[in-house]
């Protein structure tokens, strides 16, 4: 698995970990998932089993299943595209949470692996647009690369 897709699951597991802080009386562990269906992706992801994990997701996302995850979801679907050198899929992915006004932390995320996507495509000039649009809520295993 490429080392940005693990830090991209990495850096969605940290989200999830924050979310599940912010709820009062919450003492879940970080991956612990509050969506059936985003438990069974990660089950999936970290077993290396890719293509479960997409299909799984886009169940879910077809049926409305994502309901506390769907951003951190989408996220790592786009990675996974990524993974298989789907760009143009991961940049729908990616284009669709900036679109969607997601966090602060989603979207700079989104951004940076949209950059990604058109750096490997062949873009750079679009890639480093999409460099200067991230903000300061990158993660720290991310802002190195």
């Amino acid at each position: 698995m490429a080392n940005w897709s693990q830090n991209l699951l990495r850096s969605a597991v940290t989200a999830l970990a924050m979310m599940t802080a912010a709820v009062p009386g919450a003492h879940a562990a970080p991956e612990t998932a509050q969506d059936l269906a985003w438990g069974e992706t990660l089950f999936y992801f970290f077993q290396r089993e890719s293509v479960p994990a997409i299909t799984r997701l886009m169940v879910a996302r077809q049926r409305g299943e994502l309901s506390h995850h769907a951003d951190e979801a989408e996220l790592v679907l786009g990675g996974l595209y990524l993974d298989y050198r789907m760009h143009q899929h991961a940049g729908q992915v990616f284009e669709e949470l900036l679109a969607n006004n997601a966090p602060p932390k989603i979207r700079d995320q989104a951004w940076y692996y949209l950059a990604r996507v058109r750096y490997e495509s062949g873009l750079p000039g679009p890639a480093l647009d999409a460099l200067a649009r991230i903000g300061d809520k990158l993660p720290k295993s991310l802002v190195a690369e």
